[in-house]
């Protein structure tokens, strides 16, 4: 059996998709629902700043300075919680929106949190050498265990609701992430 492994520059086009789905979404908040807060125009500004960096770092492609490194640790310790936040939201909405297809919007939201995070740890935890820097970029990237629980799954659907509030989806998201951060 042929063995298939997806390039650097794939995992680099799936991280950029996600920035700029996370952007629309924060965008699209901060114009719907008037959330001018403080705090929300600080994490504006925080995640403008690492989209400038990201794509700053793609277009000099320096894999080893020190833009890359801050590049690195700034997306390990903002992304790695700001993506399964904006998951969540992104799915209470359709859940609370679109109620008739409830099901397909779980089992939809589940598979994309198995994978969530394999961007981030692909292209930042998994090239990390030195064992300690790799065990703190591990550390951050298990913050994902947690925010399926956040979602509104209506008590209709119990056998549903017992999986994602039990974190069984979770413990899967990270099997994989440590699967694919072993391989790296």
């Amino acid at each position: 059996m042929k063995d298939f492994t997806l390039s650097h520059k794939r995992w680099q086009q799936i991280f950029d998709v996600q920035l700029l789905i996370a952007l629309i979404w924060m965008l699209l908040e901060v114009i719907f629902q008037n959330k001018n807060s403080v705090g929300n125009l600080i994490q504006g500004a925080f995640f403008i700043i690492v989209l400038g960096l990201n794509f700053y770092n793609q277009r000099v492609n320096r894999q080893n300075g020190i833009i890359f490194e801050i590049v690195r640790w700034l997306n390990l310790f903002g992304l790695s919680t700001l993506f399964p936040s904006v998951w969540v939201e992104i799915g209470n909405y359709f859940l609370k929106n679109v109620p008739q297809l409830e099901i397909l919007w779980v089992l939809l939201l589940w598979m994309s949190y198995l994978v969530l995070l394999l961007p981030l740890a692909i292209l930042f935890a998994g090239s990390l050498k030195n064992w300690f820097l790799r065990l703190i970029g591990v550390g951050l990237l298990g913050t994902q265990y947690g925010p399926d629980s956040l979602l509104k799954i209506g008590k209709n659907l119990p056998w549903l609701h017992s999986i994602t509030s039990q974190g069984v989806v979770a413990a899967f998201a990270l099997l994989i992430l440590a699967c694919f951060l072993g391989k790296a």
